[in-house]
């Protein structure tokens, strides 16, 4: 996942070590704490940063492209479309997650034609491309249209 790349970022934080205050400093500050203000400006900035982050914690990274190349057209996040396709019903839901497992199938297929030799893969931008999914170049050099069938995600 993506959100492994930030772990080195984490070193530039400061340490204990580099922030150490007396005791004395500690309860200073704490008695000259305005408590309302302290909890009120902890509870929005948790609530603003669990909102901004909430919609990529665990996020598998092909779902995430999956969404983005299936809804092409869509803005949001991948949270935000699945809160709308389940306000909308069932039948919207179960098309919206229709169209994720098509396209995460799609994915994972191009990634295996890679692993086999295949060259040129490519997945259209539009999703309701016509007659097939994914065109790749076989080993032997012939030109081959995939239409990819989900039967297992």
């Amino acid at each position: 996942m993506q959100s492994l790349d930030l772990l080195p970022a984490l070193r530039e934080l400061p340490t204990d070590d580099q922030r150490r205050r007396s005791f004395r400093e500690i309860i200073e500050d704490l008695h000259a704490t305005d408590v309302a203000l302290s909890a009120a400006e902890f509870t929005a900035s948790v609530s603003f940063g669990m909102s901004s982050i909430w919609d990529q914690v665990n996020v598998d990274d092909t779902l995430a492209k999956a969404h983005a190349a299936a809804f092409n057209n869509y803005e949001g996040s991948l949270y935000d479309h699945w809160r709308e396709m389940a306000d909308r019903g069932t039948e919207s839901a179960d098309g919206f997650i229709s169209a994720l497992k098509g396209k995460v199938s799609e994915l994972n297929f191009a990634e295996t034609l890679k692993s086999r030799g295949f060259t040129d893969v490519t997945i259209p931008d539009d999703p309701t491309q016509p007659v097939w999914d994914i065109i790749a170049t076989a080993p032997d050099g012939e030109t081959i249209l995939w239409q990819v069938k989900n039967w297992r995600c």
